[in-house]
């Protein structure tokens, strides 16, 4: 068994390399209901961030709100983590989705609205 292979030895009831909460595997998801997910074992989690933040598209310059992070559970995009946004100071208009990585690289925070 190489390092990166080996599996630690329990103490008490939980193991260095399980999640305390659900005994989830480093790297697997937590289970429903945990209360150190919900994420993948292991991740560092982000602090909550006051919503919703104005932010501003870094080409057009437009500004919008952003709502949150949303999950794709489209068959294809199952578990893909997205922005959820729209147009500020078009409250009857759509809500838009992006990929999270993506939305990051072609928007830029403005402010906090709290």
């Amino acid at each position: 068994m190489t390092p990166q292979t080996q599996i630690l030895p329990f103490s008490g009831a939980v193991a260095a390399n399980l999640c305390p909460g659900c005994h989830a595997m480093v790297g697997t998801k937590h289970a429903p209901g945990c209360r150190f997910g919900p994420g993948v074992v292991g991740e560092p989690r982000r602090p909550a961030q006051p919503l919703p933040l104005r932010v501003r598209h870094k080409k057009s310059g437009n500004t919008y709100l952003y709502l949150g992070e949303v999950l794709d559970v489209t068959n294809a995009r199952d578990g893909t983590r997205c922005a959820l946004y729209l147009r500020e100071g078009d409250p009857g208009g759509p809500s838009f989705v992006r990929e999270l990585r993506e939305f990051w690289e072609k928007f830029e925070p403005v402010e906090r609205l709290n």
